[in-house]
Formats: structure tokens, C-alpha cells, sequence
């Protein structure tokens, strides 16, 4: 682990990234609709290879990882405040799609 604070432009990527995740809906089935639109697919029970994650990079770029403890850009070095809880919805999505929930998002 390096031991240095976050620096401002992971802090502006971090907040930005919450933000569309945010922006996708409050509910699982709203995330789901907005992954399908923008052609965000991945594989259950994988952090990084998950739709959250490929939306993420998607938008963004970079290498993101969404699990139930939060999401995080994979590059950074790890310090516990990377870690940034998953909004609502995209949290209720991943719980679903984790149990099997939309299929048609795996691939």
C-alpha cells in the first residue's frame, strides 16, 4: 500500500464515476435498462469484468472494479479511502445480476 492521500485528480475521477454511477437509476431494473443501452456487459461474481465495471470504463477509461464493498479504479494504489461505496441503485443492480438477474447484460 502507498502511503500518500488520494490525489486531486483521483478524487475528481472518483467523484466523477460515482456520479454516472448515480446517474443509471435508483433500482436494479433501471441500472439494467441504461447498462443494456449503452452496451455494458460482464460476468457475474466478477468485480472487474462485471457491467458496472465495464460501463465505467467505458466512460471513463482506465481499469474500475464494482463489487458489494464499493468500486475503484484497479490502477491506483490501494489506500482504503479508493474504495467508494456503490450508490443505491447500482448496488441493488449488482446484487441481482450477481444472483442471475439479467442475463442478457452477461457476456
Amino acid at each position: 500500500m502507498e502511503d500518500r492521500p488520494m490525489r486531486p485528480d483521483e478524487l475528481r475521477l472518483q467523484k466523477k464515476a460515482r456520479e454516472l454511477l448515480a446517474s443509471l437509476g435508483k433500482d436494479a431494473r433501471a441500472v439494467a435498462l441504461r447498462l443494456a443501452r449503452a452496451g455494458a456487459k460482464g460476468r457475474r461474481q466478477a468485480c472487474g469484468a462485471c457491467p458496472l465495471a465495464a460501463f465505467l470504463a467505458m466512460r471513463l477509461g482506465g481499469r474500475w472494479e464494482a463489487g458489494e464493498a464499493g468500486f475503484a479504479e484497479r490502477s491506483w494504489p490501494w489506500r482504503p479511502e479508493s474504495l467508494a461505496a456503490l450508490p443505491a441503485g447500482a448496488r441493488a443492480f449488482m446484487e441481482a445480476f450477481d444472483a442471475g438477474a439479467f442475463p442478457d447484460l452477461e457476456g
